[in-house]
């Protein structure tokens, strides 16, 4: 059993050296030793002279779980033991481990028990951290009960359950193991085989007050999870007690803040609903030249109807009822093609072709447009961001109108994807197989298949040479996205050709669990290409005969 160590460090040199000096007396040695040097500003980076065999890599300060999701990202094997860099590990900790995942092959994580010291002095730990066994959910939901030093873990459960969540100062422990236990079984090795060393200054529980303030965001993540009961009544406990320490400091924004926390999870949290569809409608469809000089190109026709119009029937076709468009120069027609257009209206009145406009009034009346403008080309995910003013706090659908798909007689592919966001709470993207060859076109996927057509997406790369890709798997032009993408975007560096892409910002989701993959059904025609728009022609005009 090979196993990476993996010690994240910032400012703590001397207790890293103590750390460091535990792993290297283990009775079972470790295949490699990683230290992550997050930012420190003292003597850290000297540890590589300390300790010649360590590998170490530093990184500008990011936090924790940055630096841990470092560690895990270059441990070269399949087993990670964490270790915080002021704790140390006893003797026999790791053989112990070792032997506990023989007898125990179908287990992939385990912890042990362990001893705490504060100024010098062994202290009592108190019952509610009392360790479990097996399938202990439901026991880590109140407090953290698993130390990281004390922790070995598989890496396949990173790729199941996403790494740990960078946004959280602290309880980024807790939320993993949250994850972690939902759907699998932590085994335990009931011996104190670690010491946490407690009282220092530098400590995170020292610079934030109210841990519960962390633990309710992890919990929230989990109110749709096949635990949602559970999660409840532990939220609401949780809750009043923020609630009550609010009233009793006169924290009056905590105070709001928690009342309306409680109101909403008593009555039964609704689930919010995809109601808008974003389009990113601002490119120049250079592809398409010279008819796209004056003519946008989700207005290109298929037969009678424009691309864009084929996008918002299908997403009123999957209930969603507010189109936010995103356009740019030159896009007027867009605002017009879905607008009133009296003297026309009026001029074919009682003839035969008023009936020529019957379904685009049907959709005019079935939902509501709105608009903004795109003023720089500088990738999809600045469009998406540009559409944020439309959007606001809510998921929301994205159409790319040159992607055009159909599942004749059955459901279409965003009415399919947003029945998987109600089930998953999560960003959805669609996917398909494509030639290898022509991966350098899209942003591909890879993952874990959680069913037939379900992945758990783990890495995404945009547009990757053939043999740099990761699968076949290509994103199409459909998304269901949650929210936050938008504070991840407003983040996000320019990556290739100086564009914001999506697939980084999604990278970021994918990394805590976030992002499910869809094999949709149905038929996509790359309209953006003129064989796909050539083709797509020939597939209507021959339904439609």
């Amino acid at each position: 059993m090979q196993i990476s160590v993996v010690i994240p460090t910032h400012n703590r040199y001397e207790f890293l050296k103590r750390a460091l000096a535990s792993v290297l007396s283990q009775t079972y040695q470790p295949s490699e030793i990683i230290v992550i040097d997050d930012g420190s500003t003292d003597n850290t980076s000297h540890i590589k002279q300390d300790f010649p065999s360590i590998k170490y890599f530093y990184q500008k300060n990011g936090g924790v779980s940055s630096a841990r999701n470092l560690g895990i990202k270059k441990a070269s094997y399949e087993w990670i033991a964490f270790l915080d860099s002021d704790d140390e590990w006893h003797p026999t900790k790791l053989k112990e481990q070792v032997l506990f995942h023989k007898q125990n092959q179908d287990i992939l994580m385990s912890y042990t028990d362990e001893r705490w010291v504060r100024d010098a002095k062994e202290v009592k730990i108190p019952k509610k951290f009392k360790k479990y066994s097996g399938e202990v959910f439901d026991k880590c939901l109140s407090y953290c009960i698993i130390a990281p030093s004390a922790s070995i873990i598989h890496k396949d459960l990173f790729s199941k359950v996403g790494l740990f969540d960078e946004s959280l100062e602290v309880c980024e422990d807790y939320d993993l193991w949250l994850r972690i236990a939902l759907e699998h079984q932590i085994g335990l090795v009931d011996k104190k085989l670690i010491t946490k060393y407690a009282g220092h200054n530098d400590q995170l529980s020292f610079k934030h007050w109210g841990m519960d303030r962390f633990r309710v965001i992890s919990l929230e993540k989990l109110l749709f999870s096949i635990q949602k009961e559970t999660v409840k009544k532990v939220l609401v406990q949780k809750y009043e007690l923020l609630l009550k320490g609010a009233i009793k400091y006169d924290r009056i924004v905590d105070k709001l803040f928690y009342e309306k926390k409680l109101i909403d999870l008593k009555g039964m949290i609704m689930v919010k609903k995809v109601k808008k569809c974003l389009f990113p409608a601002a490119g120049y469809g250079t592809r398409f030249l010279p008819a796209t000089k004056a003519i946008p190109k989700e207005m290109l026709p298929i037969l009678t109807k424009p691309l864009l119009q084929y996008g918002v029937s299908e997403a009123v076709e999957a209930d969603i009822n507010l189109m936010a468009i995103v356009t740019g120069r030159g896009k007027r027609s867009i605002e017009d093609h879905f607008d009133t257009s009296f003297e026309l209206e009026h001029q074919i009145k009682g003839t035969s072709k008023e009936e020529l406009l019957g379904e685009l009034k049907t959709l005019k009346n079935s939902c509501t447009f709105s608009y903004t403008r795109q003023t720089e080309m500088k990738g999809l995910g600045h469009a998406i961001l540009t559409g944020e003013v439309l959007i606001g706090n809510a998921p929301f659908a994205v159409v790319l109108a040159d992607d055009l798909c159909d599942n004749e007689g059955d459901d279409g592919v965003l009415k399919q994807m947003i029945k998987l966001y109600d089930k998953y709470q999560c960003s959805v993207v669609a996917v398909e197989e494509v030639p290898k060859e022509e991966t350098q076109k899209y942003g591909v996927i890879a993952g874990d298949f959680i069913a037939d057509d379900l992945i758990r997406v783990n890495d995404m790369v945009e547009k990757p040479k053939p043999e740099d890709a990761p699968s076949n798997l290509a994103i199409i032009g459909r998304y269901i996205l949650t929210p936050d993408i938008f504070e991840i975007l407003r983040h996000t560096p320019p990556g290739r050709g100086g564009e914001i892409q999506i697939t980084d910002a999604l990278l970021k989701q994918a990394e805590i669990g976030k992002v499910i993959a869809y094999k949709f059904k149905g038929k996509r025609f790359d309209c953006g290409s003129v064989d796909g728009f050539v083709e797509a022609t020939n597939y209507f005009y021959n339904k439609e005969k």
